[in-house]
């Protein structure tokens, strides 16, 4: 697009630390740290913790107490200090440290958004742009991503996010605040590159600006992001396919950014880079430094780490002494592997040793898709990685459907509330009864 600035490059680079998640259906383990798998694990947490502003590494005074407890032990603390420290005499003096450094001296970091370029719209314009732009932006995404949930249908849904963004600005008898500003109606007018490419120059003024601009889009909103990236390369994921991409996104959010600005400011208000903005390089792409206290926590962890580990070696090498010989199995199970399959397993193998267990994904091998007689569509019951080959649906019987059916039609008001005049009067005159059934239904549910 300029010398100094490609959006494709952008968001291809961004893109790397943005979780692989569609929508929330169906699995959703993920790694938040993927981005960083490449890097050495001390520098990829220093990274991540400066990207997401989380801690690293436990308080000093976990470390310490385990010390005390003997959960951490003082060979595994030696050795953690040999690995990290080759010189004898800064050995010692880290030691020192370990148990005498202020605990105070921990500073969370912030986000890499807190740190960016739409934060400080707020310090030099009094506007905060990205509180004001988020609500509408989410509303947006969520009506035009409904999956048939939602009364009201979300206008053109079938052409595109931006397309049915417009559609909704052009086709609104009031305007669609704050997009009824002159600046979003010319910058939706233009097509997707064009309308980034003038936002950027309306909002971050310099090209050198124009790559954060947009990283702090993507990365201020990392659910959303996540979940639109995902389905833009996987537009089979969702069961009513939507076309939206991360440029729908980018260019939405310069829209929003720049109405509110416009309707606070007036028209020709400055940009960031005229307004004297400034912003380093994002943490993670480069080194972070590292400071003493992330030093001494990251020998505690390392020695804390060490000690599971001689434990469980320990363990194994007792259980190899007294190994015995396979018993004949009284029964197999076959469990989902959750939180409360663990206690189970091992409370039947520890009651009859002949029991055994297994676990395994929720799925149990069959990739297939489920869909409960009252359900609108089929929910996925495989790894998202799979795509599945089977459905099987359960149905109601004849008599359960009548009785749904006639229960539906005789005490449903619902679908007669959809207009306004009929809406007010039903809620007004009969609402009461609403009330009635709600207290009869806690007696008799």
């Amino acid at each position: 697009m300029t010398p100094y600035f490609n959006i494709d490059d952008t968001i291809t680079k961004t893109r790397e630390f943005l979780i692989p998640q569609g929508p929330l259906k169906e699995f959703v383990a993920q790694n938040p740290l993927r981005g960083f798998l490449n890097l050495e694990f001390h520098d990829a947490l220093r990274r991540a913790a400066a990207t997401w502003g989380a801690w690293s590494y436990l308080p000093l005074g976990f470390y310490r107490n385990a010390y005390l407890k003997g959960e951490i032990s003082e060979t595994a603390l030696a050795r953690s200090l040999e690995w990290n420290i080759e010189d004898v005499n800064a050995r010692e003096r880290a030691r020192a440290d370990l148990f005498e450094y202020p605990e105070g001296a921990s500073i969370k970091p912030q986000t890499l958004v807190a740190k960016g370029l739409r934060t400080q719209w707020l310090p030099l314009t009094g506007v905060n742009v990205i509180e004001k732009t988020s609500p509408i932006l989410f509303r947006l995404l969520g009506a035009y991503l409904d999956q048939g949930i939602a009364i009201w249908r979300m206008p053109a849904t079938t052409t595109g996010f931006l397309d049915a963004v417009r559609e909704l600005t052009n086709g609104s008898f009031i305007g669609y605040q704050p997009m009824n500003q002159p600046i979003a109606k010319a910058l939706l007018s233009l097509p997707v590159d064009e309308l980034i490419e003038m936002g950027l120059k309306t909002l971050a003024g310099s090209e050198h600006l124009y790559e954060r601009y947009v990283m702090d889009i993507i990365m201020s909103t990392p659910g959303w992001s996540s979940t639109i990236a995902f389905i833009e390369k996987n537009p089979d994921s969702l069961l009513l396919s939507k076309k939206i991409s991360l440029k729908d996104l980018i260019a939405l959010s310069l829209v929003l950014d720049a109405s509110f600005l416009e309707k606070s400011l007036g028209r020709h208000h400055k940009s960031l880079s005229s307004l004297g903005a400034e912003v380093g390089a994002p943490p993670m792409g480069t080194k972070q430094p590292i400071s003493r206290i992330d030093f001494i926590k990251q020998v505690w962890h390392e020695a804390w780490e060490w000690s599971f580990y001689e434990k469980s070696l320990a363990l194994m090498t007792k259980l190899r002494a007294n190994y015995r010989p396979k018993l004949t199995r009284s029964a197999q199970a076959l469990f989902c592997i959750d939180d409360r399959e663990c206690s189970i397993r091992m409370y039947l193998e520890a009651e009859d040793p002949t029991i055994e267990t297994f676990g395994l994904p929720g799925f149990f091998g069959v990739d297939f898709m489920y869909q409960c007689a009252s359900d609108i569509s089929p929910t996925r019951h495989a790894p998202i990685v799979m795509k599945p080959n089977h459905i099987i649906t359960s149905k109601f019987l004849e008599n359960q459907k009548r009785a749904r059916q006639s229960k539906s039609e005789h005490l449903s008001l619902g679908h007669h509330t959809h207009r306004i005049f009929r809406g007010w009067l039903i809620t007004q005159v009969l609402g009461i009864s609403a009330a009635v059934r709600l207290s009869l239904s806690i007696f008799k549910p």
